[in-house]
This record gives C-alpha cells, sequence and structure tokens, in this order.
C-alpha cells in the first residue's frame, strides 16, 4: 500500500543569521526530504524502520527530484490491507506534523488509507441508505397509499425534485430516490403544520364557529395548526434512536467525504460504523414491525393439528346429540372428517424442500467479515 507525496522546498525564514549554516549544509540540502525523514524515522539500508504499538515495523521509501525545488516522495508498506492502513496513517501523522513541517509544504497526491477507509464504510452507506428509502416508502404507502407525494412533499422540494429531472408521472415511485440526503433530513425533520393557519382561522376557528367547540375540538383544531415535522409524527415511536437527526447530519458528513474521495481515517470510519450500525439496527426492526411476518411452516402445522381436533370434536358432538334421528349421517360425517384432517405437510410441500435446510444454507453463504478487526 502506497502514499505519495509532493514536497515542496520553503525559502521563507532564510536569512543572514543562518545562512552560513545552510551554505555549510549543502551537501545535505541535496535530498531535504531525506534529510527530513531521517530525523523522524531510522534509516536502515533500504527502508526506514519505526515502532508502532511496541512491534517495529518499516516502509521503503523512493524519491524523484522535479524543477523549482520539489521533491515527488513514494511511500510503501508491505502488510496485509488493515495493518498497511494503520500504519501508513501513523508514518503519514508522523510527516505531516511538526516543527519540521515549516521547511516544507507537502501535498498528499495519493492517500491509500482514505481509500481503504472508504471501500470499508462504503456497503455500509449503501445498506442504510437503501433500508431508510424501504422504511420511508412503506410508513408513507401505510399512511397516505399513493397521494403520498401531494401529502407529504413541501412545495419547494417538489420544485427542487422536478428541476432534477424527477418526471412528474413517476413521483411516487421515484421521489425518494431522487433526494438526496439532505433532501431526506429536509423532508423529515422540516416541522410544518397539518393545514393552512389560515384557513382554520377562517373557518372552524371563526368568530360564528369557535363558540360550538368543546375543549377536546378546540385542541384538537389548534394542534392541526402546530409545526410537527414528518419524523415526529410518523416514524418516532418506530425508530427507536436518540437524537436521531443529529446523527443523520453526521452520516452526511461522513457519508461526503467517502463520495467525494477526501480524507476518511480509521476515527471517521469508526465513527460512521458505530451511527450506522445503530440506525440500521433501528430500521430493521421497525420495518418488521410494520410488515406481515414471513410464512411459517411450523405455524401452519400447529393451526392445522389444532383445527382437525377442533372439527373431530365437532363431529362426535354431532355424532353423540343426532345419534337417534342421524346417527348414521354423523358418523359419516366425522369419519369424513378425520379422514380429511389426516393430511399432512407433505402435501403443501410436494417439492420435498427441506426449508430448515435452505435456511441453514443462507446463513452459511452470508460474507464473512475481514480477516482482520479494525481496533
Amino acid at each position: 500500500m502506497d502514499n505519495k507525496y509532493i514536497f515542496v522546498k520553503r525559502t521563507e525564514g532564510i536569512n543572514s543569521q543562518n545562512l552560513s549554516e545552510i551554505k555549510f549544509n549543502t551537501k545535505k540540502f541535496m535530498n531535504p526530504v531525506k534529510l527530513m525523514l531521517n530525523e523522524l524515522f531510522e534509516w536502515d539500508s533500504s527502508k526506514y524502520n519505526f515502532i508502532y504499538n511496541n512491534e517495529k515495523y518499516a516502509f521503503t521509501y523512493e524519491c524523484t527530484k522535479m524543477k523549482n525545488e520539489s521533491y515527488f516522495i513514494t511511500i510503501s508498506v508491505n502488510y496485509t490491507p488493515a495493518k498497511n492502513a494503520k500504519l501508513l496513517e501513523f508514518v503519514n501523522n508522523k510527516i505531516v506534523k511538526g516543527q519540521h513541517r515549516k521547511h516544507f509544504t507537502i501535498v498528499e497526491t495519493f492517500d491509500s488509507v482514505s481509500d481503504y477507509y472508504c471501500s470499508k464504510i462504503f456497503p455500509k452507506l449503501s445498506e442504510f441508505e437503501r433500508k431508510l428509502r424501504d422504511l420511508m416508502y412503506i410508513i408513507l404507502f401505510e399512511s397516505f397509499g399513493k397521494t403520498w407525494f401531494d401529502e407529504t412533499v413541501s412545495e419547494s422540494l417538489r420544485q427542487e425534485l422536478l428541476s432534477q429531472g424527477l418526471e412528474k408521472n413517476k413521483v411516487i415511485e421515484m421521489a425518494l430516490y431522487e433526494m438526496s440526503i439532505f433532501q431526506i433530513e429536509c423532508f423529515l425533520f422540516t416541522p410544518k403544520p397539518k393545514e393552512n393557519i389560515t384557513h382554520i382561522l377562517e373557518t372552524t376557528l371563526s368568530v360564528s364557529s369557535i363558540n360550538e367547540l368543546n375543549k377536546v375540538e378546540l385542541i384538537e383544531e389548534i394542534n392541526k395548526c402546530r409545526p410537527v415535522s414528518l419524523w415526529n409524527e410518523l416514524f418516532e415511536d418506530l425508530v427507536q434512536v436518540e437524537s436521531i437527526d443529529t446523527k443523520l447530519q453526521e452520516v452526511r458528513g461522513l457519508r461526503n467525504k467517502v463520495a467525494h474521495n477526501k480524507f476518511f481515517f480509521v476515527k471517521d470510519y469508526k465513527k460512521a460504523k458505530k451511527i450506522l450500525d445503530e440506525l440500521i439496527r433501528q430500521i430493521d426492526l421497525a420495518i418488521e414491525s410494520t410488515i406481515d411476518k414471513p410464512f411459517s411452516w411450523d405455524i401452519l402445522n400447529d393451526t392445522m393439528v389444532k383445527f382437525s381436533e377442533t372439527l373431530t370434536k365437532i363431529g362426535e358432538w354431532f355424532a353423540k346429540d343426532l345419534k337417534n334421528a342421524s346417527g348414521l349421517l354423523a358418523e359419516s360425517m366425522r369419519e369424513s372428517l378425520n379422514s380429511y384432517m389426516k393430511i399432512s405437510l407433505n402435501d403443501f410441500n410436494k417439492d420435498g424442500v427441506d426449508f430448515e435446510e435452505d435456511e441453514n444454507n443462507i446463513k452459511d453463504n452470508q460474507l464473512a467479515e475481514d480477516d482482520e478487526e479494525i481496533d
């Protein structure tokens, strides 16, 4: 794994007092970058050694002289990917921080550390955004049906989405996919009244009508004028995350770093993973609580057994109570019912699918975690 830099020598700060010292060290300043690295790390013939977490590691170094007192530097480590990221971040921090920086302008031209952590967190960001939209669609259709867009999207956001290319005949299907994370935040957390205040004042709360309302009705009409966010109205009871609006803002900031390939180090990765894990877990629970449970053969089996017992008792009751008038009919009915209820679940599963085995196979085929945990 490599990090690449351009070092540019600074000339400011040179005065008559230190001019003689610079002239005396002219030979050393033939490669001032190496001189600086020698002060930070231990040079060992072909590599630099350093201590990280009480263990000794090494990196290799290449330097190419450029024009205008500039140097192109490549620093490389060769361990496992997770270890490389930790070590390069440590080396990078030593290089770009400290008193030695006064001699150089340092531009990091390629940052493998951020590339590694961005790649690690991207699947988690993708999972979060997709599941958030999944939950939003479920709740919005559950609450408003096909009119959800007209009833929940503000005029300003509507115009933004249409200007972004959203087709009018696709708003119900595609609006949430066209929203950025920032727009989703605004959509969910911007408080707004359920009804127009002026309209309420001119109708149900008008001078002629207000005296006809009792206390409960009056409070209900006033509450229609109170600004409330869509999140507080529909989602808050389902997703149990403290300060979720703040956490979504943090996710958006971290997501922008990933999306725009900015610096993204281990502290950013840990922060993003912690927030996303909590949000995804709560969204999963919310989705599970709002949709029907998946079909269970065990539940069907129990139901059929209980149903069979009930019908048998009914048959016995008919046979006992009506034996004088219609004993033959009742007995025939009981036998027919018992015969019918001997149908086993094998008839429902004609293909012989082992559902328990399938479930285990699914679990076995899930993606494994990285072989190294990021501390």
